[in-house]
């Protein structure tokens, strides 16, 4: 099953985004502040099913960085796909080498 990282999941347009990405049969690994907006955005969509989420600032290069390593190293599931609501998203990819 393919997976689309959503940055700025916990939003307005986050939110509707991850219930397409669930609508569309794929899986959602969700970037979130913190457990309370993981359990907000579990609550607008209603489900946890078929959501991964990782705690991370996406500002921080270190976090991004973070991010990629767990996916490498088979900790969080690997990204197929990328959708940035919300924020400057090739201003974040940039951040880290793929």
């Amino acid at each position: 099953m393919e997976t689309v990282l959503v940055i700025g999941a916990t939003g307005n347009i986050g939110v509707a985004t991850v219930k397409a990405v669930l609508r569309s049969e794929r899986h959602v690994l969700a970037v979130v502040r913190n457990q309370d907006s993981a359990k907000k955005l579990f609550e607008h969509v209603g489900t946890q099913e078929g959501i991964s989420t990782v705690e991370a600032d996406i500002l921080s290069e270190h976090a991004i960085q973070g991010v990629v390593e767990k996916v490498e190293s088979g900790h969080l599931p690997a990204f197929q796909h990328v959708y940035g609501a919300g924020v400057y998203l090739l201003d974040v990819l940039s951040l880290v080498s793929f």
